[in-house]
């Protein structure tokens, strides 16, 4: 008797059919079960002794692939290994099963496993969706060296070239001799074109080189041409607000005022205390060293600050350095008696 001959209700008559069968054969038939979704098979396979991880756990990578949520989330339970989940994610991925691929990582998938392979696969079959869920789970947009970005449009993928894009990947790095501009006009991905255009002209297209070499006054000005930000909006949106902390700390007599950080570009946009919150950088604007004998006005700065971003400073711990670098004896001048 085959198994496809027995109802998938008629459980004796298939239980009876189990038990005639040599345990690799069982094996092998939790492995199908688990690809076909017929979930109550999974668990009585298991009853009788079928090993969760045969064959480092191809029933959880068989049922990742197909989408089978019933077997999938019946696996989950059973221990699997981690190499079973990560090789299950990439299979999930490559299947376009957004709902599993959700399911793996809360059970603890490993979304840099083989240098982000799952990552690979999205730049390989098109999952943007997928992609931005293992970027925010913390896969690495710079694996398989930098290339992936590249590989995406070599495919013809826009759509996940621009998920590569605006998670930090470069359009400067190269893939069989072309960059992601070369790419794209390779082939003739004019929408990701103009994605690049656009991200030219981003803050987050500007580098810490760009702020490195303006003068603290350039970065104060007015810029008319971004929204009549300051370059202090645009280095706290760029995520260089360092930078401008370092030049301020390396210019004598130079302080940080509070205007610089509560002015508001026009006509009702954010101040750059606001920006700071927004990319998450707020901490760099209350470098102890910046408001030394100043507290008052730090304390007026943070005042400033919108509530939803507070809990990005511990106020305690810069309010007790400013008072220790306030307090901190000068050493004494010393003369030679002649």
């Amino acid at each position: 008797m085959s198994v496809v001959d027995i109802d998938n209700e008629d459980d004796d008559k298939w239980l009876d059919y189990v038990s005639s069968l040599t345990p690799q054969a069982r094996s092998e038939l939790f492995v199908k079960s688990a690809r076909d979704g017929e979930t109550w098979r999974c668990e009585r396979l298991m009853e009788r002794g079928v090993d969760a991880n045969f064959r480092d756990g191809q029933a959880l990578v068989a049922a990742a692939g197909k989408g089978r949520m019933g077997s999938l989330t019946l696996l989950l339970t059973k221990n699997m290994s981690q190499g079973a989940k990560d090789s299950a994610l990439v299979e999930a991925t490559v299947g376009g099963r957004e709902e599993a691929v959700n399911a793996l990582l809360a059970a603890g998938a490993d979304v840099k496993a083989d240098d982000s392979a799952a990552l690979w696969y999205c730049a390989m079959h098109g999952r943007d969706k997928i992609a931005d869920t293992l970027l925010k789970a913390g896969a690495d947009v710079n694996a398989h060296n930098k290339e992936l970005l590249c590989i995406a449009l070599a495919h013809g993928f826009g759509d996940v070239a621009t998920v590569f894009l605006r998670h930090g990947a470069s359009p400067a790095n190269y893939y069989r001799s072309l960059n992601a501009f070369e790419w794209a006009a390779e082939t003739g991905q004019m929408e990701f074109a103009k994605t690049l255009r656009q991200w030219v002209n981003s803050d987050e297209h500007i580098g810490p080189a760009h702020f490195r070499a303006q003068s603290l006054d350039e970065l104060r000005q007015v810029l008319p041409e971004r929204g009549g930000r300051t370059g202090f909006h645009v280095a706290a949106a760029a995520g260089s607000f360092d930078v401008v902390v370092e030049k301020i700390l390396a210019t004598e007599g130079e302080q940080m005022k509070l205007d610089d950080l509560t002015r508001i570009a026009p006509p009702a946009g954010p101040s750059v205390l606001a920006v700071l919150g927004q990319v998450g950088q707020l901490s760099t604007a209350f470098n102890a060293a910046l408001w030394a004998g100043r507290k008052d006005e730090m304390l007026q700065a943070y005042a400033a600050v919108p509530a939803a971003y507070r809990d990005q400073v511990d106020m305690p711990a810069v309010s007790s350095a400013i008072d220790h670098l306030t307090i901190k004896p000068k050493p004494g001048k010393f003369t030679l008696k002649p």
